[in-house]
């Protein structure tokens, strides 16, 4: 739940936009739901063949269902999906805001590959926070009181049932939905970094593995890679087969227990007959509304594992920062140096040690040695993308730490 707050917060959706999109989607249900009911009052009074004008109000109510339907379907598409998209662009600008500041030796730590894939998969997976985790429940939980309050002036025992029907599968399927893709909800975010970063350094390293006849390790690797995140979709799909046979198995079992307290209340003339096949199809459509709920529920903790992994890295403090009163930089040429710097990144051993170095305007200086020897991080010293451990790196007399980024 802290890693939802955390992400809702990262999102910052307008409350009113929110509310706009949740009214659409509980209009477009509920239209659905009484396009049913109506239609089954329509056809079961028309079955005893009363006057037509004892039908024209259910004739134009029918109508006007069927083509309110689709229209409310529309708008609430337009609205929650404009409602993520906006969420989603607040979202990228932030992160990237976030982690600008740890570019690039911070960001060293990640592979290039999980590195894109956060910044790109996991950002993306994001926008079913509200499409799959907001709309739905607060939709289903509008749309269920209003059929079980409905059912209650017809047939208050059958209400109950229909109460009952609509808790186990709108929550307890959603639940146990949840249970069985916890796991793999956490670890198809990872598996999808993984085979992502084992692409990005086969690509970015293909010379060299073919020239060393490397190539067969590193398909292996994608390979295998590979092979993990097709499991955890087929494990995926088998927990979707399981939540939707179980919410079959209720909304038909609501639905038996609905009509068995029909009959009965006709047989005991307490309902009018034409109301049997009425509260059959209130019940049976009244699952519309909780249908949604265990593919979100089967989809959220996968959501909130990409969510937890963008947070890692936005989470993360830079250790390069401005000074919180800059000198003035130098617009001319001016000398610059390391006073007996020692470097290292983290908290591997140090790459640079004790060294010294002074370069004058316009002087040209090579630096040679082997890989690992530490020249890219005299560069870095330099830009100012590492700050050394003790000593000073100088430009034009002022000690680095002392001029704006």
């Amino acid at each position: 739940m802290r890693t939802a707050r955390r992400l809702l917060g990262l999102a910052d959706m307008p409350r009113g936009r929110m509310a706009l999109a949740v009214g659409l989607g509980a209009l477009a249900v509920g239209f659905g739901v009484a396009l049913m009911t109506a239609a089954g009052y329509l056809i079961s009074r028309a079955a005893e063949q009363p006057p037509i004008l004892a039908l024209t109000t259910t004739i134009v109510l029918v109508r006007f269902f069927a083509l309110a339907r689709p229209l409310a379907r529309y708008l609430e598409r337009l609205a929650s999906h404009d409602l993520a998209l906006r969420a989603l662009g607040r979202i990228r600008s932030t992160v990237y805001r976030e982690i600008e500041p740890l570019a690039p030796g911070e960001l060293d730590a990640y592979r290039r590959g999980d590195l894109v894939n956060r910044l790109v998969a996991d950002v993306d997976a994001l926008q079913g926070l509200y499409v799959r985790g907001i709309g739905p429940p607060l939709v289903a939980l509008v749309v269920s009181t209003a059929c079980v309050v409905a059912t209650a002036v017809v047939l208050p025992a059958a209400a109950v049932v229909l109460a009952l029907g609509l808790a186990l599968g709108g929550v307890a399927v959603p639940l146990l939905a949840a249970r069985l893709s916890r796991f793999v909800g956490r670890r198809q975010a990872v598996a999808r970094g993984e085979l992502a970063a084992e692409l990005a350094e086969i690509l970015r390293g293909a010379p060299e593995l073919a020239a060393y006849g490397r190539e067969d390790d590193a398909f292996g690797r994608v390979a295998s890679a590979d092979a993990e995140l097709r499991r955890l979709s087929r494990r995926d799909a088998f927990v979707s087969g399981v939540a939707d046979a179980a919410l079959v198995l209720v909304a038909g079992l609501t639905l038996v227990g609905v009509l068995t307290l029909a009959v009965a209340a006709h047989d005991g003339g307490t309902l009018d007959r034409v109301l049997v096949a009425t509260l059959a199809l209130l019940a049976l459509s009244s699952f519309d509304a909780v249908a949604p709920l265990a593919a979100a529920a089967r989809e959220l903790p996968s959501t909130l594992a990409s969510g937890a992994r963008v947070l890692e890295l936005t989470g993360r403090m830079p250790a390069i920062t401005d000074p919180s009163t800059p000198v003035s930089a130098s617009s001319a040429p001016v000398a610059v140096a390391l006073e007996d710097v020692t470097a290292r990144y983290g908290s591997g051993p140090a790459v640079l040690d004790g060294v010294t170095l002074t370069i004058e305007p316009g002087q040209r200086v090579a630096l040679v040695g082997p890989s690992g020897a530490g020249k890219t991080t005299v560069t870095n010293l330099f830009l100012r993308f590492l700050d050394p451990e003790r000593g000073r790196v100088v430009i034009g007399g002022r000690d680095a730490r002392e001029l704006r980024l």
